[in-house]
C-alpha cells in the first residue's frame, strides 16, 4: 500500500496537471471543462482527506511518544524506589546479623 506522503504528492501533481490542461481548455475545450473541474475536485477531496489522515497519524505518533517518556520517567522512578528499598534492606540485614565477640 502506498503511503500517505505518495498519495499526497500524486495528488498534488494531479492538480498541477489539471490546472494546465484547464489552461488549455478555456481556449476551445467547451465542455471538457466541467469535467475536468469535477476531477479537480474530487481529486482535491481526496487530498484533504489525505492530510486529514496524516495530521491525526502525526497526533497519535506524538502521544504515544510523550506516553513513551511517561513510561521511561515511571521506570527511572520505580528503579531508585528499588536502590532505596535494597539499600534499606541491606542495612536491616546489618542490624539483624548477630555480632560475635
Amino acid at each position: 500500500m502506498e503511503s500517505l506522503e505518495a498519495r499526497v504528492a500524486v495528488a498534488e501533481q494531479r492538480i498541477g496537471e489539471i490546472e494546465v490542461l484547464q489552461g488549455g481548455a478555456g481556449q476551445g475545450g467547451g465542455g471538457q471543462s466541467n469535467e475536468l473541474k469535477a476531477f479537480q475536485e474530487k481529486i482535491l477531496q481526496e487530498l484533504r482527506v489525505l492530510r486529514s489522515i496524516m495530521g491525526k497519524e502525526h497526533r497519535n505518533a506524538l502521544n504515544t511518544q510523550e506516553e513513551l517518556k511517561k513510561a521511561n520517567a515511571e521506570i527511572e522512578r520505580l528503579k531508585k524506589e528499588n536502590e532505596r528499598m535494597n539499600y534499606r534492606i541491606k542495612e536491616e540485614e546489618k542490624k539483624n546479623v548477630p555480632q560475635q565477640n
